[in-house]
Formats: C-alpha cells, sequence, structure tokens
C-alpha cells in the first residue's frame, strides 16, 4: 500500500546514533530498511563508529563533514556507507537535513580511538 508522508505531517523525534541524541521523522520502516530525515545541528559530532549493514546519506539542506575520504557535503550531495567503514559525520551548520536510507537491522557500533 502506498504510504505519503506530507512534509507539514512530519514528526522529529528524539532517536539515538551510537549513543548520541539525534532527530529523526521516519518515513518508512519496512521490508527491510527504513528512511528517514534526521537533523543535525552546528558542532554535533556523532563520533567514530561503523555499522553491520549499509546506509546511504543524501544532504537536503545545511552542511556536514563525512571522515571518509576526509569530505564536507552539502545540499545534493550523496555518499553510501558500506557495512564495517568506519566513519565519522559532524554538523558544520545548524538545521543540516539528510535522508537516510539504511538497511535493517541496522546496528551501529561506537569505534574506540586507537591509541597513538
Amino acid at each position: 500500500m502506498t504510504k505519503y508522508v506530507m512534509k507539514n505531517e512530519r514528526e522529529f523525534k528524539d532517536d539515538s546514533a551510537v549513543g548520541h541524541a539525534i532527530p529523526r521523522a521516519v518515513l518508512y520502516d519496512g521490508m527491510g530498511f527504513q528512511t528517514s530525515v534526521v537533523r543535525m545541528y552546528k558542532g554535533q559530532d556523532l563520533g567514530m563508529h561503523r555499522h553491520d549493514s549499509w546506509v546511504q546519506v543524501f544532504v537536503l539542506s545545511g552542511r556536514l563533514h563525512c571522515s571518509i575520504e576526509d569530505r564536507e557535503c552539502g545540499p545534493g550531495d550523496y555518499y553510501c556507507v558500506e557495512p564495517g567503514d568506519e566513519h565519522r559525520e559532524i554538523g558544520l551548520e545548524d538545521n543540516t537535513d539528510i535522508l537516510l536510507i539504511k538497511a535493517l537491522p541496522n546496528i551501529q557500533y561506537q569505534v574506540e580511538p586507537q591509541p597513538v
């Protein structure tokens, strides 16, 4: 059955991403994946982490930094994190909205900093 979620019907709820509170509006959850819009704020740091499954990231507004290849991403930019890839995202602007599509289950693990 077709499911619509109109912009004015989106409900952001505090969710957890690798131990950090992050506002998330779930658009779809089923058939082995979840689609949501997550919001990051300037300076918000999700820390180094990895997932057991893939995650697709499409920046809708604002800017973020992704540690994979040390990239700064803005509106229209996209990347796919493969299972096991260690990465870190940091919000560079307030109200950075990201379309996130992830395979389920999506278990996330904080990665301990490596001794120097």
